[in-house]
This record gives structure tokens, sequence and C-alpha cells, in this order.
């Protein structure tokens, strides 16, 4: 729109310059005619001749001027022309630049919102990877509290079942303190007697074989009592054992000398005699009897049980 109002203005312009250019010419002719008309006293032949060559002149030099303006037009308009280019150029570049800008911005905006996007699923992800975390740790830590408390029950147990152990091995060793005190004052009671009697030899003997009962019917209790039943075993079975005992009374050896028939039965005997271990004898308690009858000696084995 601005270009064509450019061409108009131009094309205006040209057409009041050319009419006034015309009207200034037609205004000189009439004005050298009127010079013609009067004739002057002091020069009348040269006149005619010098009006002449001023009209020409004028003339030349009009449409020099004309021809000058013509050219300064065409100039005026190509430089016209160049600055409407130029502007349009510079419009052009400048709704480039504004579409570029145009576009940056929606790009940034795809890229934000993008951005945003991922941020926020990053977002839940870590919170779900948190809880997910927290639930772990939660159930690891249930699993360890699990795991401890068991662990104090068990060791609550073993110290209760050590307690027991205890107790019952100091029972047992009251027990066995207590049958060798009454058997000591029975001993000191008969041989008492038998030295009153005369009769210390045969009294120590009887001693020893009624001392060697008593550590035979307590041995036979304890292993009674550590004593499993096997499946198979039947009313009646029994076997006899060689035992072999350290000076404290502990088991060394256990040896069937005389099988009852049943290897289980057999086997579960053994290892009653081991439980037991150590007997309610040793070298301490039973002195000489001990090496002469305990060391290493012959164990019949018959449940009472069956």
């Amino acid at each position: 729109m601005l270009r064509g109002f450019w061409k108009w203005f131009n094309n205006a312009r040209a057409i009041v310059l050319a009419v006034a250019v015309h009207i200034i010419v037609l205004a000189i002719l009439v004005v050298n005619m009127e010079w013609q008309d009067v004739k002057p006293a002091s020069s009348p032949k040269a006149s005619p001749i010098q009006t002449k060559t001023v009209d020409r002149k004028l003339i030349e030099k009009e449409l020099a001027r004309i021809q000058k303006e013509k050219k300064q037009k065409v100039a005026d308009k190509k430089r016209k022309q160049q600055q409407a280019e130029k502007e349009k150029r510079r419009l052009a570049d400048l709704e480039k630049k504004r579409k570029a800008e145009a576009k940056r911005k929606k790009d940034l905006a795809v890229k934000q919102k993008r951005e945003a996007k991922r941020k926020k699923e990053a977002e839940i992800k870590r919170k779900k990877d948190l809880a997910t975390k927290k639930k772990r740790d939660a159930e690891v830590k249930k699993q360890a509290e699990a795991k401890a408390l068991k662990k104090k029950k068990l060791a609550e147990q073993k110290v209760a079942a050590e307690k027991k152990r205890k107790q019952a091995a100091a029972a047992k060793k009251k027990r066995i303190a207590e049958e060798q005190r009454r058997l000591d004052s029975l001993e000191k009671q008969r041989r008492q007697k038998i030295m009153e009697e005369g009769m210390l030899q045969a009294l120590e003997d009887e001693e020893n074989e009624s001392k060697i009962a008593q550590i035979i019917g307590l041995i036979e209790a304890d292993v009674q009592n550590n004593w499993r039943i096997p499946p198979t075993v039947r009313k009646g079975m029994q076997c006899v054992m060689l035992i072999r005992l350290l000076p404290s009374g502990d088991v060394q050896t256990v040896q069937i000398t005389r099988s009852s028939g049943d290897k289980a039965f057999d086997r579960a005997a053994e290892d009653a005699v081991f439980r037991a271990s150590p007997l309610p004898v040793s070298l301490s308690s039973a002195g000489k009897l001990f090496n002469s009858t305990f060391r290493e000696f012959n164990f019949r084995f018959a449940p009472r049980n069956l």
C-alpha cells in the first residue's frame, strides 16, 4: 500500500512540474512578442536578432533545467525505490525475526512443558521408589525384629535349659552326697559293730559288697533315666556291657559283651550309658573300690519299664 502511494505521488508531481514548465515557456514567448512590438529609438536594427537569441537561450536553458529535473526525478525515484526495497527488506527481516522469535518461544514453551512433564514423572517415580523403599525397610525391620525376638527366645530357652540342667546336676550331686553320707554312716556303724565283734575283715567284705550293690543300683537308675526306648524293644530284653571309666567317673568306652539280639536295643543301651556320664562313682568317692571294681566292670542292663 505504501509503495502504491509513493508511485501515485511521483506521477502527480511529474505532471505538475511539466505543466509548470510549459506555462513558463509560454510566458517567455509572450514577453518576447511584446518586446518585438515596442521599437526602441536607440537601436532599431539590432533588437530583433537579440530577441531571437535570448529566446533560444532561455528555451535551451529551460529545457536543460527540465532535463535535469527529469534526471533528478529519475534519481529520486530510483533512490525512493531503493529506500522502499530497503524498507521492504527491513520489514521482511523484522518479520523473519518475529517468526523466529515466535518459533523460539514456542519451542521454549514445548521444551518447558516437556521438562515439567519429565520432572513431574521423575517426582512421581521418586515418591513411588521412596514408598517402596520405606515399605521394604519396614519389612526388613519387621523381619529383623522377629529374628531378634526369636533369637532372644532361643537364648532364654537355652538359659532356662542350662539352669534346669545345672539344677538337675546339683540335685543329683546332692542326692549322691546324701546317699554317700548315709552309706558312710551305715559303714561306720557296721565297722564299729564288726570291730566290736572282732569280725573287721568280714565286715569290710560285706560292706564292699553292699557299697558295690548300692553303686550299681545308682548306676542302673541313672542309665535307666537316660534310656530312650527303641521301637523294636520287647519285654524281657537285656544286654551286658563292658564299661571303662575315668577316675572322674566319666565314661571312657562302652562295649557290648552280650547282645540282646536287637541292634537297636544295644545301641540305645550304649547311648544311655554315655548320656548318664559321669556315673555316680569316682576315685575320690569310692577309693580303692574304684580301682578294683569300677575302673572296668561288666554292667547288665535290663530295663524295668518294659
